[in-house]
């Protein structure tokens, strides 16, 4: 008995997959050439001519806005903060910025602008530069020992810093 159904080879299916498969692609690459639109390539050039004068500590120009965002994360870089708002002093050689998202942070003035004279006070805009650091026992420790806290209430309330800068120029 003659089966009635007609037999395709499979070599005859493949071939007219392939013929398929191809007419799609070009059909594609087609329409891809007519509707594509010709890309406008801008070069956008940096405006030197209102460039800050280097203060010559070497510190990278960081925004408050960067900095708040995670000042652990300029751990052991120098950097510089600009137009920054003295929220309260701490002590004679600290005091506290408020960063955006209204959190205190710690500066400390290193032994050069403390033995200078430099000094801040609530309410003042400074530009600070030096190296972030980790807060630590041995720090405070450290500070307190040498006199930069003068009392445990002073080494209390500088315990709350996670990390400071440790301000080498002061503008």
């Amino acid at each position: 008995m003659a089966d009635s159904k007609a037999q395709h080879s499979p070599a005859g299916n493949t071939t007219i997959l392939m013929i398929a498969a191809l007419a799609l692609i070009a059909g594609l690459f087609l329409w891809l050439s007519i509707t594509a639109e010709p890309t406008r390539i801008s070069v956008v050039e940096e405006d030197t001519t209102a460039a800050p004068a280097d203060d010559g500590s070497g510190a990278a120009d960081v925004t408050l806005a960067e900095f708040g965002t995670g000042p652990q994360g300029f751990q052991s870089l120098n950097i510089r903060l600009r137009d920054v708002a003295v929220a309260a002093r701490l002590g004679d050689r600290g005091f506290w910025i408020q960063l955006p998202n209204n959190q205190p942070y710690l500066i400390h003035l290193g032994e050069e602008l403390s033995s200078g004279g430099a000094s801040v006070a609530s309410g003042d805009r400074v530009t600070v530069s030096g190296v972030v650091r980790l807060m630590s026992d041995s720090v405070l420790t450290a500070w307190r020992s040498s006199g930069v806290l003068s009392d445990d209430l002073e080494m209390e309330e500088a315990r709350f810093a996670q990390s400071y800068l440790d301000a080498q120029t002061l503008n």
